[in-house]
């Protein structure tokens, strides 16, 4: 009688404690129907559950895919690439008047494709997000009619896909940030992908300047890209840098003497302007880098 006691003690306490765990994942996740984490396992807002896996921080991940997968980048390439050339029309009436005088040198403000190359990293990936990178400036330039020339649509070219590779590196892998979950911990999450935003603006800002200075040079070695045409209120010289002329009396554009007369002055001042336009790019990046997870999870 001792032996069957125990056994239903036994029983009964199974069945409390089941009830007690089924009630507490219950309010953990069992009907809230939010996209949420318990521990280190993700649920959806269906229910399904799914555990952080380790190889989502391993670069050899990004660089695999499945027919489904490679479906949906390929269409999501165009996506992005078809509206980062609309925001770039868009950019070409924005440099008319967004402007930041120095001296005689009006550097425009150009930011908005930067952007759309930025939060399309998430979906499409390091491969498919420079390629994109790769080809938005050209397009860029003949929606421009040609107005940039040849040297500098280029090295933005370059400029894109080095970023671009760059935030990839440093975001996914080295902060350890995963292009489908969450970190369970709400503050390091925050912390994993608002330290990188701010090393990578001060980065892309260096990169983009000089890639600024190795156009102007180049141009001023060769005279490739250089348009002698005059306009109303400027003479293009480049996407950055236009020389005002008051007087419209036909000035000749600026060159890389003025640029040489004083490299410090241009160089901080036109990374002071690509900081102000990474910071703002990486900032809308992190915001909505998080909304992009659920999309990736799904055509992963």
């Amino acid at each position: 009688m001792k032996k069957d006691k125990n056994a239903k003690e036994m029983f009964s306490s199974m069945k409390r404690d089941f009830h007690r765990t089924h009630h507490e994942n219950e309010a953990d996740h069992g009907n809230d129907h939010k996209d949420h984490y318990h521990g280190k396992i993700h649920y959806d807002k269906s229910g399904h559950a799914d555990k952080i896996d380790p190889n989502e921080f391993k670069a050899k991940t990004y660089f695999k895919y499945t027919k489904k997968n490679l479906t949906f980048k390929i269409a999501a390439s165009g996506v992005v690439l078809a509206l980062s050339v609309a925001v770039s029309a868009l950019d070409i009436v924005f440099e008319s008047f967004l402007m930041f005088p120095i001296g005689q040198v009006y550097i425009s403000f150009r930011f908005l494709d930067t952007i759309v190359l930025l939060i399309g990293l998430p979906v499409l990936g390091p491969i498919f997000g420079s390629l994109v990178g790769l080809l938005e400036p050209i397009f860029h330039n003949l929606i421009h009619g040609m107005e940039h020339g040849w040297i500098q649509p280029l090295t933005d070219s370059l400029t894109n896909v080095i970023i671009i590779f760059l935030t990839w590196a440093i975001y996914y892998l080295l902060f350890r940030n995963s292009p489908y979950h969450r970190d369970p911990n709400k503050k390091k999450d925050w912390l994993k992908r608002i330290t990188p935003a701010f090393i990578l603006s001060v980065l892309a800002a260096l990169i983009a300047t000089a890639s600024l200075f190795l156009a102007l040079y180049i141009q001023s070695k060769t005279g490739w890209g250089i348009h002698d045409h005059d306009h109303d209120h400027a003479h293009h010289f480049s996407d950055l840098l236009q020389h005002h002329d008051h007087d419209h009396g036909g000035k000749p554009s600026v060159g890389w003497s003025n640029i040489t007369s004083n490299v410090a002055y241009f160089f901080f001042a036109i990374f002071g302007i690509n900081l102000l336009r990474y910071a703002i790019a990486y900032s809308l990046f992190v915001v909505i880098e998080g909304r992009l997870r659920p999309l990736n999870h799904r055509y992963r």
